[in-house]
């Protein structure tokens, strides 16, 4: 069996470009740039029914590319975490 390689920010992991392209236009167009913002979980609902079966089969990996566009939209300062949300919220940068 081959060894998973270990996780952390030295690691690379190449991803499906039409896959995050998908996730990223579905969490722009669905994050509101309110200030109180939408849950992860929510908009992790919201997104798997606009996402084409045929490359998201599993729930597991729309929350995966959710998580990694997320964390990308984040750096570049498009999207942010509401300080102090418990549980996690996000919203757009207007």
């Amino acid at each position: 069996m081959a060894q998973q390689p270990p996780v952390s920010p030295l690691v690379n992991i190449l991803i499906d470009r039409e896959k995050y392209d998908l996730v990223r236009q579905a969490i722009l167009g669905i994050l509101p740039d309110a200030e109180n913002g939408m849950t992860w979980i929510e908009l992790t609902e919201l997104i798997g029914p606009l996402l084409p079966e045929r490359l998201f089969r599993h729930m597991g990996t729309v929350r995966w590319y959710t998580r990694a566009v997320q964390l990308d939209l984040e750096a570049q300062g498009e999207i942010m975490r509401i300080p102090d949300s418990k549980p996690l919220r996000l919203r757009r940068v207007a």
